[in-house]
Protein backbone atom coordinates (compact mmCIF):
# COMPACT_ATOMS: atom_id res chain seq x y z
CA UNK A 1 0.00 0.00 0.00
CA UNK A 2 1.84 3.05 -1.25
CA UNK A 3 1.02 6.42 0.25
CA UNK A 4 1.52 9.34 -2.14
CA UNK A 5 4.20 11.75 -0.90
CA UNK A 6 2.06 14.74 -1.86
CA UNK A 7 -0.73 13.49 0.38
CA UNK A 8 1.65 13.00 3.33
CA UNK A 9 3.13 16.47 2.74
CA UNK A 10 -0.36 18.02 2.65
CA UNK A 11 -1.46 16.23 5.82
CA UNK A 12 1.69 17.41 7.60
CA UNK A 13 1.67 20.88 6.09
CA UNK A 14 -1.95 21.92 6.73
CA UNK A 15 -1.80 21.77 10.58
CA UNK A 16 1.73 23.19 10.54
CA UNK A 17 0.61 26.03 8.29
CA UNK A 18 -2.09 27.07 10.75
CA UNK A 19 0.07 26.52 13.83
CA UNK A 20 2.88 28.49 12.20
CA UNK A 21 0.70 31.61 12.50
CA UNK A 22 0.44 30.88 16.21
CA UNK A 23 4.17 30.30 16.57
CA UNK A 24 4.96 33.29 14.38
CA UNK A 25 3.37 35.53 17.02
CA UNK A 26 5.58 33.79 19.60
CA UNK A 27 8.66 34.63 17.54
CA UNK A 28 9.22 31.32 15.75
CA UNK A 29 9.21 32.00 12.04
CA UNK A 30 7.59 30.11 9.17
CA UNK A 31 11.10 29.15 7.98
CA UNK A 32 11.35 26.72 10.90
CA UNK A 33 8.24 24.88 9.71
CA UNK A 34 9.40 24.87 6.10
CA UNK A 35 12.69 23.28 7.14
CA UNK A 36 10.88 20.84 9.43
CA UNK A 37 8.46 19.83 6.66
CA UNK A 38 11.30 19.31 4.19
CA UNK A 39 13.18 17.21 6.76
CA UNK A 40 10.15 15.06 7.63
CA UNK A 41 9.23 14.44 3.98
CA UNK A 42 12.89 13.68 3.14
CA UNK A 43 13.13 11.22 6.01
CA UNK A 44 9.87 9.56 4.94
CA UNK A 45 11.09 9.22 1.34
CA UNK A 46 14.37 7.68 2.56
CA UNK A 47 12.52 5.12 4.71
CA UNK A 48 10.14 4.32 1.86
CA UNK A 49 13.05 3.67 -0.53
CA UNK A 50 14.70 1.36 2.02
CA UNK A 51 11.43 -0.52 2.53
CA UNK A 52 10.98 -0.92 -1.23
CA UNK A 53 14.53 -2.32 -1.59
CA UNK A 54 13.92 -4.90 1.14
CA UNK A 55 10.67 -6.03 -0.49
CA UNK A 56 12.38 -6.47 -3.87
CA UNK A 57 15.11 -8.65 -2.35
CA UNK A 58 12.61 -11.19 -0.99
Amino acid sequence: MAIPTGFVAAVLFIPLYFSSYLFYTLGISIWFWMVACTFIVGLYEMLRQEFKKENEQK
